[in-house]
């Protein structure tokens, strides 16, 4: 056998004498860390998925992290996702697939955000069995008095509460059929019962019980930092950093309730919200606006929190008027679909969560919460038919797209809390049918102002920052 090795080895070592271009082709040929950018010494980062993007750049830059992060002792989430642009640059339809390519990645930035709920969720259900066992219920009275205070409690947030008492209540119930008492007096007992119920909640009949509970905070979910990609001669792609906070649900909450009491402010100063959105009269500010897309949430001069939508639509021929009137139209649906289902999806979760009797009864009615374009297509149509008061056009703006020169129709739409407010009291004053207060424009699109025209080069450019909310 050893002798038959060493032949087989001879015998390798003449082919590669009898033809040494292989060696140097093998030699020359370029590795995979060769081909990628970045990196120290010999070794080579491979640069691709969301991490490695500029929305991956952004929260390390902060000094985030994606899934659960603590600032000033408060919670926030942050989920990251990237997408590619299907269309290639200079394509019928290109301008419109950037945006196609910025809601595909928020779709699988939310789901990535429910995971990251379902790890919190859990841990901290672990948790609370050592340090806060009074969650734990222990006979059927004291479960009838937390439905019945979960359904009195009639808020959105009220709902989630709900939610995480449902998913104890099951936990508990487990727990006690493997012979564990999470409401045990001895510390070493409730450890066991710790030890126990992490084993329990990584199971497969836990697993679509937490993502049912986790669902319910995708209230107050939006794009805080988006970036496109787009090289000269190749698909582009489309990275967002998705964010969640109690302010930010708490903001969900009150359009969706109507009630602005506890809608947040700021006592820090500020300039207006026309000063601080992107300018469509420079080069820098045209080239934010194209590459922004979604929410962002920006304090006014009076303290007051405003929602900024920002919309943008192809324009088919920027020789014809017609064309722009159309593609401005459709950029500002764009931009007010994005408000209102911010709104919608707080209404809809809570309407899920309040008729629950019981974990199963919730679990299954969570289950039409699909994270997928049918389910965000459902959200806006519903969502049509719901006043959304004190919301109106900011901006509209048309320019020539930097890389291609095909015509873009831009929309910025806010809502401002104390502009709905005022609706509101108009109508009690009134007592009539208060109806959506539609776009009150401040800006006219006439013609694409900035003709950039098309460089031919690759183009790069990221949405202007969100408040750190």
């Amino acid at each position: 056998m050893k002798t038959f090795s060493t032949i087989f080895c001879l015998l390798g070592f003449l082919l590669v004498l009898q033809n040494p271009t292989t060696l140097q082709a093998q030699t020359s040929s370029p590795s995979i860390f060769e081909k990628k950018q970045g990196g120290i010494g010999k070794f080579k980062r491979l640069g691709f998925g969301a991490s490695n993007s500029k929305c991956g750049q952004y929260i390390k830059q902060k000094k985030w992290k994606r899934g659960k992060n603590i600032r000033n002792g408060k919670s926030f989430f942050i989920a990251l996702a990237k997408k590619q642009i299907a269309v290639k640059p200079s394509n019928p339809g290109f301008i419109d697939s950037r945006y196609v390519a910025f809601r595909e990645a928020m779709i699988e930035a939310k789901g990535r955000m429910v995971k990251h709920h379902e790890a919190a969720i859990s841990s901290q259900a672990v948790r609370n069995i050592v340090q806060n066992p009074s969650l734990f219920s222990q006979n059927k009275i004291k479960q009838q008095k937390i439905l019945k205070d979960t359904k009195e409690n009639n808020g959105l947030s009220g709902a989630y509460d709900k939610a995480l008492r449902l998913l104890n209540l099951k936990l508990d119930k487990s727990l006690k059929e493997e012979g564990y008492d999470p409401k045990a007096k001895e510390l070493s007992e409730r450890k066991k019962a710790a030890a126990a119920a992490n084993k329990i909640l990584k199971s497969q009949n836990f697993s679509e019980t937490l993502s049912a509970v986790a669902k319910n905070k995708l209230k107050g979910v939006f794009a805080k930092y988006a970036f496109e990609n787009i090289p000269a001669d190749a698909s582009g792609s489309i990275c967002v950093m998705a964010y969640y906070s109690n302010n930010t649900e708490l903001l969900a909450d009150a359009m969706a309730t109507r009630d602005f009491s506890q809608a947040p402010r700021s006592k820090k100063k500020r300039g207006s919200i026309d000063s601080q959105i992107p300018s469509d009269q420079t080069d820098e500010g045209v080239k934010t606006l194209i590459s922004s897309f979604g929410i962002s949430i920006h304090f006014d001069e009076k303290g007051q929190v405003n929602l900024v939508s920002y919309g943008q639509a192809e324009i088919d021929n920027i020789k014809n008027d017609m064309d722009y009137e159309i593609a401005k139209g459709r950029a500002e649906l764009i931009a007010q679909a994005s408000i209102r289902r911010f709104v919608n999806e707080s209404v809809s979760l809570k309407e899920k969560s309040a008729t629950s009797q019981n974990i199963i009864e919730f679990k299954n009615k969570m289950q039409s919460v699909k994270l997928d374009k049918g389910y965000f297509k459902k959200l806006e149509e519903v969502s049509k038919a719901f006043p959304i008061n004190g919301m109106y056009t900011l901006r509209e703006w048309g320019a020539q797209h930097p890389l291609t020169g095909q015509g873009i129709a831009g929309a910025v739409v806010v809502w401002n809390a104390s502009l709905a407010e005022g609706a509101l009291a108009d109508k009690r004053r009134l007592n009539q049918t208060l109806t959506d207060t539609g776009g009150r424009n401040k800006s006219v699109l006439q013609s694409p102002d900035r003709s950039l025209k098309g460089t031919g080069s690759s183009f790069q450019g990221g949405k202007k920052e969100s408040e750190d909310f």
